[in-house]
């Protein structure tokens, strides 16, 4: 299921909004939890990243909610 997450958020067609930022919160959360199970140095560097995109998706929602940048699909 993880693989395919990345997968899509790295399309070039992928596209959110702003109502989904609880999603991407308990992802991160999910995520990170996963990331502390791991046994492998593979499995932590694959959360990290999966974490780290997320999060990228994450701010970026957060700045179109408070308005600190414009909304380029209008």
């Amino acid at each position: 299921m993880e693989d395919s997450l990345f997968k899509c958020l790295t399309c070039q067609y992928f596209v959110t909004t702003i109502d989904h930022i609880p999603i991407f919160e308990k992802r991160i959360e999910h995520f990170q939890n996963i990331r502390k199970a791991a046994t492998n140095i593979a499995e932590k560097n694959f959360y990290e990243h999966l974490i780290k995109l997320n999060l990228a998706y994450l701010n970026q929602m957060y700045n179109l909610k408070l308005g600190t940048i414009k909304n380029e699909s209008k």
